[in-house]
């Protein structure tokens, strides 16, 4: 799962590679965590028809419509890609609102054997980037929700699946991530585009001390 990611690069690479309207301007984020704002695209259609990228703030945490007290629903931070056309908090988000969340690494711990009888060996935190440099574009399920007097937040989630290459060293699932800054997964309607979309990633694992 992805519980902890960063977004380092310099504004204006990250909005050179995902394309987006605005021209936002942000500091490096080293430790985004659940619950907090973090930045998604979003696909939006003008008067006329015509689609176009934005970026926009939302809560790391998705909240369904039909939630009437978010603190009686469990913090939902990542959905598993292979259930979210059958469960009913995220039917509509995955048909109707998708998302990219920007990010150019995530963190996963590692916890080594240490042998039968052992005591347990602490968990090691890596730093996992693309080998090349470039962002990552993860898939995401965003919903607005409307609370009992007249408040509205957005929030979304990342779609996760089970982990390949690499992240198979330390994690059990790993992150949706994307060719071409995540333009299937915005911008086609069928929810068949799941199993396409995802790709293996040449990628480098850092430790972080």
């Amino acid at each position: 799962m992805c519980g902890r990611f960063a977004i380092t690069l310099p504004p204006e690479a990250v909005r050179s590679f995902f394309r987006y309207v605005e021209q936002p301007n942000f500091p490096p984020r080293y430790n985004i965590a659940p619950t907090q704002p973090v930045p998604v695209i979003r696909m939006q259609r003008d008067g006329e028809g015509h689609k176009s990228r934005h970026f926009t703030l939302v809560r790391w945490g998705f909240l369904p419509g039909f939630v009437k007290d978010p603190k009686d629903f469990p913090l939902v931070i990542n959905a598993r890609a292979e259930t979210v056309l059958e469960k009913p908090s995220f039917r509509n988000a995955v048909r109707r609102r998708r998302c990219i969340f920007i990010a150019d690494a995530f963190y996963e711990w590692r916890r080594d054997t240490l042998g039968k009888g052992k005591a347990k060996a602490p968990s090691i935190p890596f730093l996992i980037r693309r080998a090349d440099g470039d962002p990552m574009a993860f898939a995401g399920l965003w919903e607005t929700w409307a609370g009992p007097n007249g408040e509205e937040q957005d929030t979304a989630c990342i779609l996760t699946t089970d982990a390949n290459g690499i992240a198979r060293q330390s994690a059990g699932r790993c992150m949706w991530s994307g060719s071409e800054s995540g333009l299937e997964w915005t911008v086609r309607r069928s929810p068949s585009v799941l199993p396409l979309w995802l790709r293996r990633r040449s990628c480098r694992m850092l430790p972080t001390h």
